[in-house]
């Protein structure tokens, strides 16, 4: 909750959506939060975007488990699903404009900016045009609806460019390997157990097309894929050791039978399991 802090919201009872070549954007509300030095958002999160424009002074965000601070002319993303907090420094009171709507399309856009919680961004242009449709909105009447749908659809489109700009592929910055490792350290920590691309998800605030496509990026080999190779991988370890019977060993590296342990060897043209008995 926001703690004895001004809060003026905007485009609450006007029906702003476009919808343009697959991608369909709606408007919930915006918000501008005046600086206070008791500005204090607890840990939260929602089904859709919020897009955060820092407009005034400092302070920190929290989102997912990435702390990062802010200063005036930052903006950030936070998807779906995506836990986050975010506060004012006392000594130097932050205000921003905070844009949230539903995104959703066909081409890639909404994947992109659901990846884009990992660190503020900087953009003059994004900043020009928040302004003109803040500009817009004061005062706006219904005849200008349609200015609005048009200025929604240019900072999407601009925040998609900065986003994308500054988001460099694995293969061509090591700096993106902890995100493929990420995924790599999760299937690790939790091949023994029933667990699916959702979970994944879910656990590391990625969105399940992401996850596979990182994963093809690192590896080779999409989640699933990946996972089932290193369930073969310690099945083998277990099977060579001796010291458990076939469906202990299934049962023990998350196959839910020695019957699939089986077919996945094969499938993978691996031995059979028997072979690696010492």
């Amino acid at each position: 909750m926001r703690n004895f802090v001004r809060v003026d919201s905007f485009l609450n009872d006007r029906y702003l959506n476009i919808n343009i070549n697959g991608l369909e954007i709606q408007v919930v509300k915006l918000t501008y939060v005046h600086p206070s030095r008791n500005w204090n958002v607890n840990v939260h999160e929602h089904l859709d975007f919020e897009l955060h424009f820092i407009t005034t002074g400092s302070g920190t965000a929290l989102i997912g488990k990435n702390e990062h601070q802010l200063t005036a002319g930052d903006f950030f993303i936070t998807g779906p699903h995506v836990p986050h907090s975010h506060f004012s420094d006392p000594d130097d009171p932050m205000g921003e404009y905070c844009l949230e709507c539903i995104i959703n399309d066909n081409v890639g856009i909404a994947e992109t900016l659901v990846a884009a919680h990992d660190r503020p961004y900087r953009s003059n242009e994004v900043f020009h045009v928040l302004k003109m449709i803040i500009d817009e909105v004061c005062g706006a009447s219904s005849a200008k609806i349609m200015s609005l749908q048009g200025l929604t659809l240019l900072l999407i489109s601009k925040l998609y460019s900065v986003v994308s700009n500054t988001s460099i592929s694995i293969n061509e910055n090591k700096e993106c390997i902890p995100r493929y490792q990420a995924i790599a350290d999760f299937i690790e920590a939790n091949y023994a157990k029933d667990i699916s691309l959702t979970d994944a998800s879910n656990a590391l605030y990625m969105c399940q097309r992401q996850i596979n496509r990182i994963m093809k990026q690192g590896y080779g080999k999409t989640f699933h894929q990946y996972l089932i190779s290193i369930r073969l991988e310690h099945a083998r370890i277990l099977i060579e050791k001796g010291n458990n019977d076939f469906e202990e060993v299934a049962s023990l590296c998350g196959f839910s039978d020695k019957f699939y342990m089986y077919q996945s060897f094969k499938r993978n043209g691996l031995l059979p399991p028997g072979k690696y008995r010492k």
